[in-house]
């Protein structure tokens, strides 16, 4: 069990078992540095397209009170708007490498 250990490690990395320890930890930190960023990269995206809907949805009850729209065109239109919405979500999930969404 501890030759094969060996035979995996790079040559340069056998001089000690601290080495070796040493080198996987700093592999470890690059990687989850990595992940952190695309976890802000994608939060980042997720906020600005929520931002966009909610000024859409504002936009959607403003012509609403002004009286250009009715109640059922209001309606259809967030209807519309959310479909967009969850569309965009899924894309943006394959786009970052998250698992796509069912819904």
């Amino acid at each position: 069990m501890f030759n094969k250990k060996h035979e995996a490690i790079d040559k340069r990395y056998l001089s000690s078992p601290f080495d070796s320890s040493f080198h996987f930890a700093k592999k470890e930190a690059k990687v989850q540095r990595k992940l952190q960023k695309i976890r802000q990269d994608y939060t980042r995206e997720r906020t600005k397209q929520r931002e966009h809907l909610n000024k859409e949805l504002a936009v959607v009850e403003k012509l609403l009170e002004e009286g250009s729209i009715s109640e059922d065109i209001r309606a259809r239109y967030k209807k519309m708007l959310e479909l967009g919405y969850t569309q965009k979500r899924r894309e943006t999930r394959e786009k970052y490498g998250f698992i796509p969404l069912d819904t």
